[in-house]
């Protein structure tokens, strides 16, 4: 079992519990420890992976830039999906996921988009994908993606943000850039925003028939240009193996047994 596994595993614990924290109090030092739970594990994230050379860039080409614009509607459609058919299964066993959202739309676009964003790209990509350091593209996508579909606690969010998690860490790779990611999961967060606010009351269907008209595009040019978008050969992503060491699993199953237990308890 690689260090590096162990502490990007113990980090998420941390965070989870400082976010927990965060929610069972109140006033302005909830918001702080809200940043801090973000913050702490990154910075030991980040600490570890001192002296390597392949962190994400902070900047982004123009070419990175077009991938991230072309594989913007399959990502968000994706999502949109995955959500969907996930809150139909839920609603199956009895379970609703009433989301409301009050206030200033500014405050809403700072405070349930544009923070997020930063802050989870921070913990999530940015910091975790360089603490995995020279490990195989595949396991640290699918690592990445792993801790951040468990760190919404919420078994609505797990199987969208696992999708996410996967999409944005392997734009993030195949770019070089941490700013993929970013751009994504901001746009996503501000039409998750318009949708609960409004768009799903008025006009749900030209929405839903948009997205999907967008998405085949999307997708067909990714899949026509994949040459040009991810260099020759494709994503140069390797096939992605299911075996998993029996020690990361304990460690892995320990972090979804203790959100599991956070939001029964919630």
């Amino acid at each position: 079992m690689k260090k590096s596994t162990v502490s990007i595993t113990l980090s998420n614990m941390l965070f989870i519990l400082l976010l927990s924290v965060s929610g069972a109090i109140s006033g302005v030092m909830s918001e702080v420890v809200y940043a801090l739970s973000f913050l702490i594990p990154s910075a030991i994230l980040l600490y570890i992976s001192r002296g390597r050379g392949d962190k994400l860039s902070l900047s982004i080409s123009a070419k990175g830039t077009l991938t991230t614009l072309t594989a913007l509607p399959a990502v968000v459609g994706g999502i949109f999906l995955i959500s969907y058919l996930t809150a139909l299964l839920m609603a199956g066993f009895g379970f609703s996921n009433n989301v409301e959202l009050s206030g200033d739309m500014w405050q809403l676009v700072l405070t349930s988009a544009l923070i997020p964003a930063l802050f989870e790209e921070l913990l999530f990509r940015y910091a975790t994908l360089s603490a995995l350091g020279d490990m195989p593209n595949s396991k640290k996508v699918s690592i990445s993606a792993f801790f951040f579909a468990f760190s919404h606690c919420s078994f609505f969010s797990i199987p969208y943000a696992f999708f996410a998690g996967i999409a944005f860490a392997a734009l993030d790779i195949v770019t070089g850039s941490v700013l993929p990611s970013v751009i994504l999961h901001f746009i996503n967060n501000l039409i998750s925003i318009f949708w609960v606010t409004g768009i799903a009351d008025t006009q749900a269907l030209p929405f839903v028939i948009l997205l999907a008209a967008l998405t085949f595009i999307s997708l067909f040019l990714l899949i026509g240009l994949r040459h040009y978008f991810f260099g020759e050969g494709g994503m140069h992503f390797e096939k992605i193996k299911l075996e998993i060491p029996p020690a990361d699993l304990i460690l892995y199953a320990a972090v979804a047994i203790a959100v599991a237990a956070g939001m029964l308890l919630h």
